[in-house]
């Protein structure tokens, strides 16, 4: 009955669905692109209605959403429920990986599915991976990982486009062809292994990767600060000195100082990041380092130095175009917003309360 009716059956798969139907002669295979920038942005302005998303948020979404209609749907509802219409999505995603409540809880529970369904070879594969980055080489997956089956399990998470392949084992790189996928992931971690992880990426690197760490050293020193070996952070980020890769670790020397209770130390990298910053004329490095010796002095106490800092980092970031505000955050945070926050608390500490609140609802 139904052969001889003109029907029109459309059928949506994932890219991994085996089928027999391509032979026939009735059958029309169309491969779906990803979304471009602009059907992306388009989505985004859709699903906002009324509300009012200003560009560079719109801009964010699309970047991190990567053209995936899902992805761009469920991050786009995140922003919108969430209590602070202001809010960017750096507030929502961190820049490292890792913060599991902050992925929508639809778009979480349905990436963690698909890496469930590959087994647990794969999964874990998958975590070591985003461990090492969006982006990482077999040869430093092959060292941390440790697996007979890597091979296959690569292959596997490929085939279910999860992650693209350049090359040919053990010269093949890999790339999450979704950063929503490494987050989750790497959200997947206990604290734990995830530190163990970063411990075995750290004595890759050193034993094995001496080029990669000359000419990437504060990858050796996140890797470091991530396992909880502050000692040898700072003892790398020491080492450089004016090394043209001193900006890069400079905050991570910070962190590191920061995360011992050192906020003195941690104020001294801070500023030597301002210094070293203004010397080279990068505005979104001076924005950041500005931010975290506001940050150090205010806590050991040195009011005037903190809303000096402050004053200065609001100041150049308004005075900032476009892509400079954006390079800003690299340290995973809205400079903009972030800085009158600051300001806001060194105002309320140094007794300047009326200030303290006409700073903090100032519009961004």
């Amino acid at each position: 009955m139904v052969q001889r009716l003109p029907v029109l059956l459309v059928v949506t798969h994932r890219p991994e669905f085996q089928h027999r139907w391509g032979g026939e002669p009735h059958v029309t295979l169309l491969e779906l692109e990803r979304l471009g920038e602009r059907e992306s942005a388009t989505l985004v302005q859709n699903l906002a209605a009324h509300a009012t998303l200003e560009p560079t948020l719109v801009a964010e979404i699309v970047e991190r959403t990567d053209g995936v209609p899902l992805f761009v749907e469920e991050l786009t509802k995140a922003v919108l429920e969430s209590a602070d219409r202001e809010t960017r999505v750096a507030a929502l995603l961190a820049a490292s990986p890792g913060a599991q409540l902050a992925i929508p809880a639809a778009l979480h529970a349905s990436l963690t599915a698909r890496l469930d369904r590959l087994g647990p070879a794969a999964k874990e594969v998958a975590q070591v991976g985003a461990v090492l980055g969006r982006e990482f080489t077999y040869e430093l997956l092959n060292q941390v990982a440790n697996r007979r089956d890597l091979d296959v399990t690569l292959r596997r998470l490929a085939d279910a486009g999860l992650l693209s392949c350049r090359g040919l084992p053990p010269r093949s790189s890999y790339l999450f062809k979704h950063a929503l996928v490494q987050d989750v992931a790497y959200a997947t971690l206990l604290r734990t292994r995830r530190q163990e992880l970063h411990g075995r990426v750290a004595l890759a690197l050193s034993q094995n990767f001496s080029d990669m760490v000359e000419h990437q050293p504060e990858l050796l020193a996140h890797h470091l600060t991530a396992a909880g070996d502050n000692e040898r952070a700072i003892a790398l980020c020491e080492r450089l000195d004016s090394a043209p890769e001193h900006l890069n670790v400079l905050y991570w020397l910070a962190v590191a100082h920061g995360l011992r209770g050192e906020l003195s130390q941690a104020a001294e990298a801070t500023e030597a990041g301002v210094a070293l910053a203004e010397a080279r004329g990068d505005r979104p490095a001076l924005i950041n380092s500005l931010r975290g010796a506001a940050l150090a002095h205010l806590l050991t106490g040195h009011l005037a130095k903190a809303l000096d800092r402050c004053q200065r980092a609001v100041a150049i970031f308004d005075a900032s175009d476009e892509v400079e505000q954006l390079a800003t955050r690299a340290a995973a945070q809205d400079a903009g917003v972030a800085g009158l926050a600051l300001m806001s608390w060194a105002l309320w500490a140094a007794g300047y309360s009326d200030a303290a609140v006409a700073r903090i609802n100032l519009p961004r």
